[in-house]
């Protein structure tokens, strides 16, 4: 007997039939996804490289066991840890190679800091891979003896033939994939080349053979930061006791210039070096730190982060202490340098921080100091440039530089 369907059951038969058809479309999908990450040797969801696994935190217990063992990777990407507790970035090939690092001592904060300790997989792929993570490699690759092609930042066949070829060089599997094993290994084999070719600047300071202090006597320490000349320099009682030279930020992520103090220290391994120093920057995570990137120490490359050899950052970790000024300048024209920059609202950084606190000086202390040009900032200015007369902008140039009394030997 033939029944006819209503339009309400009709219309329940079609989403039906459309939400099996879409069921069956995902597992045949899905199971492609996965075969071919399984190929690559990588964890599956993990399809561009570039991508990064969150971590959840275990609760209670800060980051103290964020980087445990080889497991960590399918603990990250379980289902049933999806969406839970606090999470972090963790770079997706950390439990792939031979080296496992170390566990971060309780309350240490370089998890939630720059970007410089991205450790990316890459491999040869199309459409090629691309990228400033690409051209770190390259580098570090020529600098190894492995690569002879240009820093170009694309994955291309030579630059698959040189990862082969060091990691035949290096023990490693030649299976052309860059995971943690590849940067680590790299890192070490190349941070004694970077050493030894390191060149002082012209106007490096000579350590002074008198400390200027007896024995027991106290010893104030503070260490400078010179970005013009990319050097760090230790000082007991205001005298150089040890200068190393360091990698900066790039133009776009500059290092904070000013006046600041160590906040925390942790030792470990991994993207950020062995050592770490935080800094009390008001507008961002920022620290002193060692590199896997060892030829990129002096040079205009990091994401704000001073970068230190290792062997040198161990160095400056033993003797500085939570609570140590770091004076960080570029030149010797004061913390700012010899530049005066235009200034809007919804900068942020040295020159922001810098302008707040001479705005708190002059009586303007609604404008907040914390490095962030936001609304009452903009306000001072703007009631500061009526009460001298000039055009009220909002903005900061070079009139309004002088009316804060901002010379360049400030």
């Amino acid at each position: 007997m033939n029944v006819k369907q209503g339009p309400d059951k009709q219309l329940m038969v079609r989403l039906a039939g459309l939400i099996l058809v879409g069921l069956v479309m995902a597992v045949i999908f899905s199971s492609g996804y996965e075969d071919r990450a399984r190929k690559r040797g990588e964890p599956t969801g993990q399809d561009d490289g570039f991508r990064i696994v969150e971590l959840p935190a275990a609760p209670d217990e800060g980051i103290a066991n964020v980087y445990d063992a080889r497991s960590s990777i399918a603990a990250a990407i379980a289902p049933s840890q999806a969406g839970t507790g606090e999470s972090r970035p963790l770079w997706a090939g950390g439990a792939s190679g031979s080296d496992v690092p170390e566990p971060l001592p309780q309350g240490a904060k370089a998890a939630e800091t720059c970007s410089c300790g991205d450790l990316h997989r890459l491999w040869l792929e199309e459409p090629r891979m691309v990228g400033e993570h690409v051209q770190d490699l390259q580098e570090g690759l020529t600098v190894s003896g492995h690569y002879a092609g240009p820093a170009d930042g694309v994955f291309g066949p030579g630059t698959d033939r040189a990862v082969r070829a060091f990691q035949t060089s290096a023990g490693l599997p030649d299976n052309g994939i860059v995971d943690m094993a590849v940067w680590m290994a790299l890192g070490r084999i190349c941070e004694p080349i970077v050493a030894t070719s390191l060149k002082p600047s012209g106007d490096i300071i000579e350590a002074s053979p008198d400390p200027g202090y007896g024995p027991g006597q106290a010893v104030w320490r503070a260490v400078l930061i010179d970005t013009s000349n990319l050097t760090v320099t230790l000082l007991e009682n205001g005298k150089p006791v040890n200068q190393y030279r360091v990698g900066v930020g790039k133009p776009s992520t500059p290092t904070p210039l000013g006046y600041f103090k160590v906040t925390d220290k942790a030792a470990w391994a991994g993207g950020f070096g062995t050592r770490w120093m935080g800094l009390d920057v008001p507008w961002g995570k920022y620290g002193i730190h060692g590199t896997n990137k060892p030829w990129t120490v002096g040079q205009r490359k990091s994401g704000g982060c001073v970068r230190m050899l290792n062997r040198d950052v161990e160095r400056l970790y033993s003797i500085v202490e939570v609570g140590t000024p770091v004076i960080i300048t570029a030149g010797h024209f004061g913390a700012l340098g010899s530049t005066r920059p235009r200034i809007e609202p919804g900068a942020k950084g040295s020159y922001v921080y810098a302008i707040q606190l001479r705005l708190a000086k002059l009586g303007y202390k609604h404008a907040g100091v914390d490095g962030v040009y936001g609304p009452a900032t903009e306000r001072a200015i703007m009631q500061l440039q009526r009460d001298k007369g000039l055009p009220v902008t909002g903005i900061v140039d070079m009139q309004t530089y002088q009316a804060l009394g901002m010379s360049v030997m400030d």
